[in-house]
């Protein structure tokens, strides 16, 4: 039975009640998928419907894309901290600045092999700053991905959701 008109138009999410037998049998065949249960769940939902297509696929990579990049963030900026902890994260900064690093990172591969040449310092923080370079490459590559998916969510629906509907 459909819902009356005060719910149309309406944006966000919905809440379901399911048995907990089910649930964490649904939960467990997610984590089977590398797939969060909303994930799973709304593929789900979208195949019982008989709606194949996009939206799933988006939302699915969009929240695999978020919860990817918030563990880089956190990953960044343990790296940065254990560099800083043992006294050499601006030495090598500094020498991969100087040596041509770019801002964004896009020469990093150019750039690595030469701050292994140059570096005369403990091989531990330079394995450390290496994996801190990766990692934000991979970061703001995550970043732009996301920021494409937000530009195509917010701008082809031409209606925002606001507080109270």
């Amino acid at each position: 039975m459909k819902r009356g008109l005060k719910y149309v138009g309406r944006c966000g999410y919905r809440t379901i009640y399911v048995n907990l037998d089910v649930y964490e049998k649904a939960l467990d065949a997610a984590w089977k998928t590398g797939k969060s249960l909303n994930e799973f769940i709304n593929e789900f939902l979208y195949k019982l419907v008989g709606q194949s297509g996009v939206a799933p696929k988006v939302e699915a990579d969009y929240g695999r894309l978020k919860r990817e990049f918030l563990g880089l963030v956190r990953e960044t900026q343990a790296l940065v901290k254990t560099l800083r902890d043992l006294g050499t994260y601006e030495q090598l900064t500094g020498l991969a600045f100087s040596l041509g690093l770019k801002e964004d990172l896009s020469n990093m591969r150019e750039i690595v092999p030469k701050i292994m040449e140059a570096w005369t310092g403990d091989q531990d923080s330079l394995s450390v700053f290496i994996d801190l370079l990766e990692t934000s490459h991979r970061k703001r590559e995550v970043q732009k991905a996301l920021n494409e998916i937000r530009k195509s969510q917010y701008t082809s629906y031409g209606v925002s959701c606001q507080a109270g509907g």
